[in-house]
């Protein structure tokens, strides 16, 4: 029937006793609602939409050559390319793979994007504190009378005298004009 190595290890069977039918469908589907570590290695494992047909294609000749099964004219003539472009692809490669080599950062990482924000929102929070702590330093200090409070709001902009009406700007010039001859 089955192995005792797949069976839980409450399983009757395990003990050598007789199993009931509604006993059998309920382990069963406790075991194939658990995914397997080893299915969720190869999902983690597949390339995916991101590598094209002609980029694995690529990939397996540079690894032929690498194994030693191709030489590498070999290699560029199967790929349709020159063979100084063709080392150019395998120093790409190595350095991918040296790159994917490189342990990973455990935990969580944060993007650029949401450290940004972040740093933002701590300038805004530190702005207000600030600002709260300057208005208290100058309450203290009005309190104990050393200094004038501050204007509620500044002064500007200073308003200038308004300039003169065109008409009024246009009849100056013309009694200047009157007033030379």
């Amino acid at each position: 029937m089955t192995s005792n190595t797949s069976l839980p290890k409450s399983s009757p069977h395990r003990a050598g006793q007789k199993m009931s039918s509604t006993s059998t469908t309920t382990s069963v589907n406790s075991s194939s609602a658990k995914r397997s570590r080893g299915a969720y290695r190869r999902q983690l494992a597949a390339t995916g939409p991101a590598a094209g047909v002609e980029a694995r294609r690529t990939a397996a000749v540079i690894l032929e050559v690498l194994a030693g099964v191709r030489t590498p004219t070999g290699a560029a003539t199967a790929l349709g390319i020159h063979l100084p472009r063709y080392y150019v692809w395998e120093q790409r490669a190595l350095e991918g793979l040296v790159a994917a080599c490189e342990p990973r950062p455990r935990g969580r990482t944060v993007s650029v994007d949401r450290r940004l924000a972040s740093l933002e929102r701590e300038l805004a929070v530190a702005r207000r504190d600030l600002t709260r702590h300057l208005e208290r330093i100058r309450h203290s200090r009005y309190k104990a009378g050393t200094v004038r409070p501050a204007p509620a709001h500044p002064q500007w902009p200073i308003r200038r005298e308004p300039c003169p009406p065109a008409k009024e700007i246009t009849r100056r010039r013309l009694a200047s004009r009157h007033d030379v001859m």
